[in-house]
């Protein structure tokens, strides 16, 4: 279970607030907030009350299960989804009650690329969430796109077969890294590509007798990779990624590097060329991947991921890294923050939040940026004179 407090939105009302540290035990209430999913993040608004003059405001989110002393009153439960399309539930508490409220997303959608894996790798699925393997602690996982199947299929190639089954992700045939690590290598980069579109596509086609018909996957098949050292030229030739040979809107590529900084270059036909910059870290293997839905937009995901991790722990962690760059993406920061933030017990160090095994150097740099962008985004909204306040934000940094 992970919690913590929200700033109260923006117009709310601050004081007083409805917690149990500012009224007396017996007049309280108690509400229970779960979800299937511990990378989903969940809050509890208070609406408001008939004996209580308080504004409404946000007193408390966290993951998989919050529980709340509050005063009599009406509530929202709510599970956020990264498509901002929230599951909630209204709630009306009264003094020494005690409510449980278990939120579940919305159902699956019935056809797609999404369903296209499941059926084709036996993925579980309950109609409203999907498990990709129990070895892995990922058995009950919401918002599921393809992004999350390909990121958590390249994350468990960090770790051999008797550290970690996941027989299902592993049935994708994801293998160059693997074979890296199985020959000795200790650091490396490994870059995957997935294409919602064609998938979909191709799923939707399935039924035909031609099979010419089924179109092919153009931004998987187009795409060259080229990795270089950050100082030295670029390579003469790019490379042609590997494709599953039963996934075809699926490829894979990687090398293995020294700890450094590099560019990668993806060049595609419809979106052209690209660099970006990687950094290598000692003792991890960077994992990109690269998705393209079906509205043609590309989305970038990124992990630096310890071998010598427990193996269960990393895969938790790495899913709530890209549930938070999901909220990231989508502009939800106060989600991104809630997921993203270190698990590290204490007060950890910059040396710690890059060392630890199980822990994403990745995940801590996306939490202190957007730390750091709520904090200046609060020192704007301060230093915006007050009879603006009502009719101009603040500008976004």
């Amino acid at each position: 279970m992970v919690t913590a407090s929200r700033s109260v939105a923006a117009g709310a009302s601050q004081a007083p607030e409805p917690m149990a540290d500012t009224h007396p035990t017996n007049s309280l209430a108690t509400l229970i907030v779960q979800s299937p999913d511990v990378s989903s993040p969940l809050e509890i608004e208070y609406v408001g009350s008939t004996q209580a003059k308080m504004g409404r405001s946000l007193i408390m989110a966290g993951s998989q299960s919050i529980t709340a002393q509050i005063v009599p009153g009406l509530y929202i439960a709510r599970l956020r989804a990264p498509n901002a399309r929230s599951v909630e539930k209204l709630v009306q508490l009264a003094a020494g009650q005690t409510q449980t409220v278990e939120l579940r997303p919305p159902p699956l959608p019935s056809s797609g690329s999404l369903n296209k894996l499941v059926e084709a790798t036996g993925f579980s699925n309950n109609g409203t969430t999907i498990g990709l393997s129990e070895s892995a602690g990922l058995a009950s996982l919401a918002w599921v796109r393809l992004s999350t199947v390909l990121s958590s299929a390249a994350n468990a190639q960090v770790f051999p077969p008797d550290g970690l089954e996941a027989r299902r992700l592993r049935s994708l045939g994801l293998t160059s890294l693997r074979n890296l690590l199985a020959n000795g290598s200790r650091t490396a980069l490994q870059v995957v590509l997935g294409d919602e579109l064609a998938a979909s596509k191709a799923a939707d086609s399935s039924a035909e007798a031609d099979s010419s018909l089924i179109p092919k996957p153009i931004y998987v098949d187009s795409t060259r990779l080229a990795c270089w050292p950050i100082d030295k030229p670029a390579p003469a030739s790019e490379e042609s990624p590997r494709q599953m040979p039963n996934f075809a809107f699926i490829s894979e590529q990687s090398w293995a590097l020294e700890p450094g900084c590099y560019w990668l270059s993806v060049r595609n036909i419809d979106y052209g060329r690209s660099l970006f910059p990687v950094i290598v870290s000692p003792e991890r293997v960077t994992n990109v991947v690269f998705t393209r839905n079906e509205r043609k937009k590309v989305s970038i995901f990124a992990y630096q991921l310890s071998p010598a991790g427990n193996p269960q722990k990393v895969m938790q962690a790495e899913r709530k890294l890209e549930m938070a760059q999901r909220y990231f993406m989508n502009g939800q920061m106060s989600d991104a923050v809630l997921l993203s933030q270190p698990t590290l017990s204490g007060a950890p160090d910059a040396h710690q939040l890059t060392s630890e095994n199980e822990s994403d150097p990745v995940s801590n740099l996306l939490n202190a940026y957007l730390v750091l962008r709520s904090i200046e985004a609060e020192k704007q909204h301060l230093r915006t004179p007050r009879k603006r306040r009502l009719w101009k934000l603040p500008r976004r940094t």
